[in-house]
């Protein structure tokens, strides 16, 4: 798939990630963020990833986290990896 004009901020945006740094993508609607972190994510297969929609949860940081854990704990069970610590939506974060 070809990203006209975007390939300085996805080699950036990887780059970023790549050393463990957290990075946030934001900007008007229908300009290309979500396909631009889907591009990222697939240079990172194998690697646990949690997209987070900012307008998904409205102000519930509770909300929030509890969207990242169970992404995360999703994409642990996919890849196989044992032993982590399991989040589902019946334990709830209070």
């Amino acid at each position: 798939m070809w990203f006209f004009g975007r390939g300085e901020i996805s080699n950036r945006l990887s780059t970023v990630l790549a050393q463990g740094q957290h990075a946030g993508v934001f900007g008007l609607r229908k300009i290309g963020k979500t396909s631009l972190l889907n591009q990222i994510q697939q240079r990172f297969e194998g690697t646990p990833t949690a997209l987070v929609d900012c307008q998904a949860h409205g102000y519930s940081s509770n909300a929030y986290l509890e969207d990242i854990l169970c992404q995360l704990t999703k994409e642990l069970a996919a890849l196989g990896v044992r032993g982590s610590p399991l989040f589902s939506t019946h334990s709830r974060i209070v």
